[in-house]
């Protein structure tokens, strides 16, 4: 996803929507409230499962096309890598993704707020399977 390259704030939406359609749906039986990323305005749902190799896998959903969006960056971007390596991630490289002028200062946060809940899904998922980890937790 390249937000750099879109000429302008709506293009930018327009992109985080399309990759948003992209984003497999979670299951309604996932849709709860442990699921659900707490303190944002749209409603997003994220689970998180690990495989034999300790590696992390996310699914999401929302309400919004935009927070889906957002979801669907993260996820495919933070799947698939043990939780260590998920913990370790500074939220800094959201600013990377979405500089201010291309997001509202809401919708950064939100995106904040999502990445710290699948952090905070890679946490839990790693102490279900006793995995332990030196890794500093950015999650609230």
């Amino acid at each position: 996803m390249h937000f750099k390259l879109a000429p302008d704030s709506r293009a930018k939406y327009e992109q985080l929507v399309n990759y948003g359609k992209k984003l497999k749906p979670l299951p309604r039986q996932y849709q709860t409230l442990e699921n659900k990323v707490p303190n944002c305005v749209s409603q997003i749902w994220v689970r998180a499962s690990i495989d034999k190799a300790k590696r992390i896998y996310f699914e999401a959903e929302s309400d919004s096309m935009v927070a889906r969006g957002v979801a669907a960056v993260l996820v495919e971007g933070l799947s698939g890598y043990p939780a260590t390596d998920i913990l370790k991630i500074s939220p800094d490289f959201i600013e990377l993704l979405t500089p201010e002028q291309s997001l509202t200062p809401l919708r950064s946060d939100g995106f904040i707020k999502v990445f710290r809940f699948l952090q905070k899904k890679a946490s839990q998922a790693m102490d279900t399977e006793g995995i332990s980890g030196s890794a500093k937790s950015f999650t609230q």
